[in-house]
């Protein structure tokens, strides 16, 4: 894990000084003070059945939304200490993988697949990568436009996180939004709470801090919305004062081919920055160019001779972006 940690923190040496990120200076900033905040709870967290870990990242988050004033905040709804289970509706207990269905084409596989933001496109490699196989975890960053409480790097996964993420008996309140009800949970590692939504296959968490964040949570209740893409990937809206990474942002919408090792990252951008592929023992990166969407590929823990195979196979065609 220490080269997923090194990487991560490269990353954000470097949008230090990004000039688009320097241009965004008071956004940053505000940025720089909710990681702080943040961080104890959603640092280095142990993702479900692959052992994933992700560093919630500073600047890894979309440009701010215009905020809409005037818009009703209905009041929380807090749990009672005797409440027995949970109100979401159940998803497997134990951790499972999610696997796109695939086509053969030629000698190819080809894999449609959708971003959290509702882009749409395939991955065209050779079957001997077995990427389906490997599972595919939808991956994505929020904020609320003036809240210190909630937001950050948005946890899906297509299995209960109870016990694995937050924790307790109940949750401390529930919140009644557009997608159905979401749950504020004590959080298991470190400080913090989890605002845990339910859209349909895949459970979704927003990292919170402790503390009067009731009406920061229920901002997100009333602003976020989920669903199922044609694939079955989670596909993520949401309305102000909250805003989703995008592709053009300091980092777009992410898919993790994350179960067992290699580890693989798949961001969404405009266009590639840097063209030479980037190689270390356990680490590769780089980017396919595309005409309207590009594609970052960072691969932890995979031998040098499957990162050539990837970055010599990958392809990517077909996008659709999210109208």
């Amino acid at each position: 894990m220490d080269d997923i940690d090194r990487a991560l923190a490269e990353e954000a040496e470097r949008l230090e000084l990004d000039p688009d990120a320097l241009s965004r200076t008071h956004d940053l900033a505000r940025r720089r003070r909710r990681t702080r905040r943040l961080a104890a709870a959603t640092t280095a967290l142990v993702l479900g059945a692959g052992g994933f870990t992700t560093t919630w990242l500073a600047f890894r988050g979309p440009s701010p939304a215009p905020v809409t004033p005037g818009s009703p905040t209905p009041t929380a709804t807090r749990s009672p200490s005797h409440t027995a289970s949970p109100s979401l509706s159940p998803l497997p207990a134990e951790p499972t993988r999610f696997v796109p269905a695939t086509y053969r084409e030629g000698g190819a596989e080809v894999m449609p697949v959708t971003f959290p933001d509702g882009t749409r496109l395939e991955l065209v490699y050779p079957p001997s990568l077995g990427l389906a196989e490997l599972g595919i975890v939808p991956n994505t960053y929020g904020f609320a436009e003036g809240d210190e409480f909630c937001g950050g790097n948005i946890l899906a996964r297509p299995f209960d996180q109870l016990g694995r993420i937050f924790g307790g008996n109940d949750p401390v309140a529930s919140f009644d939004g557009p997608s159905g009800r979401a749950e504020l949970w004590d959080g298991l590692r470190g400080e913090g709470q989890y605002l845990v939504f339910r859209f349909g296959r895949w459970q979704v968490l927003v990292p919170c801090l402790e503390g009067d964040n009731l009406s920061a949570a229920q901002a997100w209740a009333d602003s976020l919305e989920g669903s199922a893409g044609e694939d079955g990937l989670l596909v993520l809206t949401a309305s102000a004062p909250l805003t989703l990474a995008q592709v053009g942002d300091q980092y777009g919408p992410e898919l993790y081919v994350a179960e067992g090792d290699p580890q693989i990252v798949l961001t969404l951008v405009n266009r590639c920055g840097d063209t030479e592929a980037r190689r270390e023992p356990d680490f590769a990166r780089w980017c396919i160019q595309g005409q309207s969407v590009s594609l970052e590929v960072v691969v932890f823990q995979g031998t040098p001779d499957f990162s050539r195979q990837l970055e010599g196979g990958l392809r990517l065609r077909g996008v659709r972006k999210n109208a």
